[in-house]
């Protein structure tokens, strides 16, 4: 990921060790295997371990221009990958089904494409909040939600998607907000969406069979 060119890459600190300083904080020998640059939050395994762990990702706004690579196996333990407002283009990595711990996913407004993944979806089995929206994705809508029981933000809108609604996102019966708008989705307003208690923030609009249908609401 650090081949994508963004032109905010820096380093955390000149020399391993270093003493704290007004906008560094100090760096301990120990952690010195610890992800250097800005964006990349890491700490130890555990207290007496000169090893560290990622857990959170945020290349947000970094310009970022390129695809990512398959080198997401070794990143197990993050929790948190925003990689919004860039220029990213390509598939959706498959690697990302390793990371099996993520809770919250932003890849907005950047040029991905091709479909979505059900293997890389039904692996992110602890995932709150989703957003792919603005990117250039296509094809229908895994039908795997009964794996992400915990999501409560999802929004895929802005991208090309078709096919109707899969069944399987009346699963997730902790959903607040569902934002669908700008694909190509057709098919009926589903029945299910009434008993969705928690859902606050819905939006369907601008598709192939919306429209009309809300009328009625």
């Amino acid at each position: 990921m650090i081949s994508l060119n963004g032109h905010k890459w820096s380093y955390k600190f000149g020399w391993i060790g270093q003493n704290k300083t007004l906008t560094r904080p100090e760096i301990k020998v120990f952690e010195a295997e610890a992800p250097l640059y800005d964006g990349v939050s890491a700490a130890p395994i555990s207290p007496d371990s000169r090893y560290s762990t990622v857990y959170e990702i945020n290349f947000s706004g970094f310009g970022c221009v390129g695809k990512l690579n398959d080198d997401f196996d070794s990143l197990k333990e993050c929790k948190s990958l925003f990689l919004t407002l860039n220029a990213i283009s390509g598939e959706i990595p498959l690697t990302f089904s390793a990371l099996t711990n993520l809770e919250y996913v932003s890849l907005s407004s950047n040029a991905f494409s091709g479909s979505i993944q059900p293997k890389v979806l039904s692996n992110w089995s602890k995932i709150r909040e989703l957003d792919l929206s603005f990117n250039k994705l296509s094809g229908a809508i895994p039908n795997v939600f009964n794996c992400n029981t915990k999501l409560a933000e999802l929004n895929i809108s802005g991208n090309k998607l078709t096919g109707e609604l899969p069944d399987s996102l009346s699963c997730l019966v902790h959903l607040k907000t569902l934002k669908l708008y700008s694909n190509g989705l057709e098919g009926s307003l589903p029945a299910w969406l009434e008993c969705m208690v928690h859902l606050t923030d819905l939006n369907m609009s601008r598709n192939k069979y919306v429209m009309h249908r809300l009328l009625r609401y």
